[in-house]
């Protein structure tokens, strides 16, 4: 079993899993790939694994596939909800065995999830670069303006 779904508003892609098949797991990524054209870069992920009561070391490579996929498409960082549980401490490790390119926070329940993500967006915001459609100056160490 799995959902996925955005929120553009937020930036945001949610990936609930269940204990996901192969097939599942394949189908996943496709769908991740279309959700998030309209995300921007440096979009925030959402993963639920609550539901999740096996990990299937056999389906490691979709995962990594997945992780790397979300890499190429902009995510800037990505909070993971796991059950808390011996189950919640398998999946960390499962999770951290592997190679990810961006930060990952493990929490247990859902507000905190949304608040580390929310929290990330402001900063990423604050930090913007202006848009290349705005005027600006440039000066050079002569003093030309350009």
């Amino acid at each position: 079993m799995y959902q996925v779904r955005t929120d553009v508003k937020k930036n945001r892609l949610y990936l609930v899993f269940g204990d996901p098949s192969r097939q599942e797991l394949r189908k996943a990524l496709k769908e991740v790939e279309r959700l998030c054209l309209p995300l921007e870069p440096n979009f925030t992920c959402l993963t639920d694994y609550r539901n999740c009561m096996l990990v299937n070391a056999d389906s490691k490579d979709l995962f990594e596939k997945k992780q790397n996929r979300l890499w190429g498409l902009g995510v800037g960082k990505t909070v993971r909800i796991i059950p808390d549980s011996d189950i919640g401490k398998t999946l960390m490790q499962f999770f951290r065995s592997m190679n990810s390119q961006y930060q990952t926070d493990y929490v247990t329940n859902f507000q905190e999830a949304e608040a580390i993500l929310d929290s990330y967006s402001e900063e990423i915001s604050r930090c913007q670069v202006p848009a290349a459609n705005e005027i600006f100056k440039i000066i050079d160490m002569d003093g030309w303006e350009y």
